[in-house]
């Protein structure tokens, strides 16, 4: 298997990890909303525990045009 082809595998599989770990989390807020008695595990992953998806875009061809926006790249942003 090649580097490309194995990075592709890899990132694939993590992908299809953090899908499970966010439906583990939604059961024990479900859980919570019962009633019920349930916590989540200590190695739970936070982008899991907080539902959300870390996504990576290539850097814009032009720097910031200060050091205040040179820590921010939000997507849809300026």
């Amino acid at each position: 298997m090649s580097h490309e082809a194995r990075q592709q595998a890899e990132a694939e599989v993590m992908g299809d990890l953090l899908d499970i770990e966010q439906q583990e989390a939604a059961l024990v807020f479900a859980a919570w909303e019962q009633g019920l008695a349930c916590e989540h595990r200590s190695d739970i992953s936070p982008l899991a525990l907080l539902q959300v998806r870390l996504i990576t875009v290539p850097r814009a061809p032009d720097g910031p045009s200060s050091p205040e926006r040179a820590g921010y790249n939000l997507i849809g942003g300026w």
